[in-house]
């Protein structure tokens, strides 16, 4: 009888200290919040260019094209593999006529990470400049210490990409032409490579949404806010592909649309999307709600970029 009453005796403090547990496991419900890892895009041989996705580190990016980091530095001139953002175009094959670089070490039969080679400095006294394997106008205009602008203008250029290896390009001003000189970010945006104004101005613009403008651009504000109501639609600028639909520090839910390999358009702080990542947008189409997310009050903050860079949107808005 005595084993008996001792027996249940325990069984009712174990229930009890059951009871008395805390249970610190997530509700289900919390885990239904939780988003599944995105599926990236495929980078392979025939990829020349890469736009940069939400989560993307520049090592990712170099392990999926099968080169080395130090590879993309050069051929994208990144200063710091920290800096990239999301929306940048960067290129992940080698350029025409350079080989990939793949110095192996003789004692072991083992490839070693290559890294970039830096060019010397364009004199003055060198008024012409032969292309070579690897070059790029930023990166000649950088030695020759002028600007894109200046030397897309000396040389007649389509745009900043138009060079080949064996171009001769001028790096020294005309007889009678001054060198650039900005005094002021603004001004730099101005004197941008003629290529890239021509590529914004050519797409055919349309206004994302109705509504008084209540924030101009600044360089700070990198584009404008319009002002409405919640719940009001708000509709692609441009004919494009969405890149990317989530939500970011700052921009609370956004939509970031391409509309060719250099142009792209944001809109931030919407109340609800309406479109998914890849579906192709026509111009006039509604793809989100006007909301307050991640701002204090209800508007629509819209961008224009430029290789990754923001560009007034009045200057293409009709």
């Amino acid at each position: 009888m005595k084993k008996t009453a001792y027996t249940l005796t325990v069984l009712a403090c174990a229930l009890l200290c059951a009871c008395s547990t805390t249970d610190h496991t997530a509700p289900i419900s919390d885990i239904s919040g939780q988003t599944t890892p995105r599926q990236k895009q495929v980078i392979d041989a025939d990829t020349v260019n890469y736009t940069v996705e939400p989560g993307d580190t520049l090592s990712q990016i170099a392990r999926r094209s099968g080169h080395s980091v130090a590879e993309l530095v050069a051929w994208n001139e990144i200063t710091t593999p920290d800096t990239i953002e999301v929306g940048q175009v960067l290129r992940v094959q080698p350029p025409e006529n350079q080989a990939v670089a793949t110095p192996v070490d003789t004692s072991t039969g083992a490839s070693t990470q290559s890294t970039p080679v830096t060019k010397p400095a364009i004199g003055r006294d060198v008024t012409y400049y032969t292309v070579e394997p690897g070059d790029t106008l930023s990166a000649i205009a950088r030695r020759s210490n002028h600007s894109v602008s200046e030397l897309v203008s000396w040389n007649s250029l389509d745009s900043a990409d138009a060079i080949e290896v064996g171009q001769k390009l001028r790096v020294q001003p005309t007889s009678g032409s001054t060198v650039q000189k900005p005094a002021a970010s603004s001004t730099a945006q101005k004197s941008s490579a003629t290529g890239g104004i021509a590529e914004v101005r050519n797409i055919n613009w349309a206004w994302p949404a109705h509504g008084k403008i209540v924030s101009s651009y600044t360089a700070a504000r990198r584009g404008i806010d319009i002002a409405g109501s919640k719940g009001q639609k708000v509709t692609a600028a441009a004919d494009g592909t969405v890149l990317y639909k989530g939500t970011m520090t700052g921009y609370g839910n956004v939509i970031i649309v391409k509309h060719s390999g250099n142009v792209l358009s944001v809109y931030a702080h919407n109340s609800k999307m309406l479109v998914s990542e890849k579906q192709h947008v026509s111009r006039g189409q509604a793809i989100a709600e006007m909301g307050n997310t991640d701002s204090n009050r209800v508007q629509l903050h819209f961008e224009i970029r430029f290789q990754n860079k923001p560009v007034d949107p009045t200057k293409y808005l009709p």
